[in-house]
């Protein structure tokens, strides 16, 4: 019988992928302007508190979804169904993107092809992410039972102290770097934690009063985010190679106010997104690009750039929403969008 579909996972999935076209639209406006300007700590402050869940949240959802007890599948049939057809997209995409830059750029395609030289988005770093997880996939299976929820929460806990704390404290002290740094604990870091929080979340009741404590500390969160953004603190607000503890907690609080385990009531802009996130989040940059180069190049002297990222965000997100809506249509081409 087929599961049905959670709907609050759409909608987590929808501020996702509107967080990640932001945040590259902020991103971009941010690269253009005078660094240390009012309007650049502005657009950092912005880009690293609202907004700063939106990966950390896709890879909570692909955990709840793939390490889903209850989806018998074997490790052959997972690396052949899933793996291999995101190792042969990720290809397809980055050969694309690669020619893509290198037309507009007039620089060696391989130049783009292997370190995306002179690109200050090369957004598809997240599929190699995905390879690596659905690498360990089948492992984390054999462990992520509901049987074993003291044991996911034994090393989400030690992702906790190793990864986000001590990285957070070391900034502090060098009692870190002496000791913790030795225990080399490094299986326990990175996006894995979020993988597994997902699927706690999604498979357990939380404790009312724990729930809410946790998202009143996610709240502070966000905020302590933009104040280390503001005053250019990066390791309140980082995530990936050096992780926030912040960004950790706002996740983790966010993620627990809007998901839901009941079904009630159907959001269909939510669903309508949510089913085509990838194909938005592949192809939005090249809208980006046209935007900044040929549609309305941003000029400081005729419009803010503060109301420009709004102005760039629109553009992309309509643009690569009814283009991943119509490519979906094509029966071979939507499996580049992994519909």
């Amino acid at each position: 019988m087929k599961k049905e579909r959670n709907h609050s996972l759409d909608l987590i999935k929808t501020f996702a992928i509107i967080g990640v076209l932001f945040i590259h639209s902020l991103a971009e406006v941010y690269f253009r302007i005078p660094n240390y300007s009012t309007e650049s700590n502005i657009i950092l402050t912005i880009d690293a508190s609202i907004f700063r869940c939106a990966v950390p949240f896709f890879v909570m959802v692909s955990g709840s979804l793939l390490l889903n007890e209850d989806r018998k599948v074997s490790t052959k049939a997972f690396y052949l169904k899933k793996l291999l057809p995101l190792c042969i997209i990720t290809l397809f995409w980055f050969v694309l993107y690669s020619t893509f830059y290198c037309l507009i750029n007039k620089q060696p395609f391989f130049d783009y092809f292997f370190s995306f030289k002179g690109t200050n988005c090369p957004h598809l770093w997240y599929l190699i992410l995905l390879i690596g997880l659905y690498l360990i996939t089948p492992i984390l299976r054999l462990f992520v039972k509901k049987d074993n929820k003291k044991y996911i929460l034994l090393f989400i806990g030690l992702s906790v102290i190793f990864q986000f704390l001590v990285l957070f404290l070391k900034n502090y002290t060098n009692v870190f770097d002496v000791y913790f740094e030795k225990m080399k604990f490094g299986f326990v870091t990175q996006y894995v934690a979020y993988y597994l929080l997902g699927w706690f979340i999604t498979n357990f009741e939380i404790n009312k009063k724990l729930k809410i404590g946790l998202i009143v500390l996610g709240g502070v969160s966000v905020v302590s985010c933009a104040i280390g953004a503001w005053f250019n603190i990066d390791l309140w607000y980082g995530y990936g190679n050096e992780e926030g503890i912040f960004t950790f907690l706002y996740s983790l609080g966010f993620f627990l106010l809007l998901y839901r385990k009941e079904n009630n009531g159907k959001c269909i802009i939510g669903k309508f997104i949510g089913s085509r996130t990838f194909g938005i989040y592949i192809l939005h940059m090249i809208f980006v690009e046209i935007f900044l180069r040929f549609v309305f190049p941003l000029d400081t002297s005729i419009i803010n750039p503060i109301l420009y990222v709004p102005i760039l965000f629109v553009f992309s997100f309509s643009t690569s929403l009814l283009s991943a809506f119509l490519l979906g249509k094509i029966p071979y081409v939507k499996k580049l969008l992994l519909m």
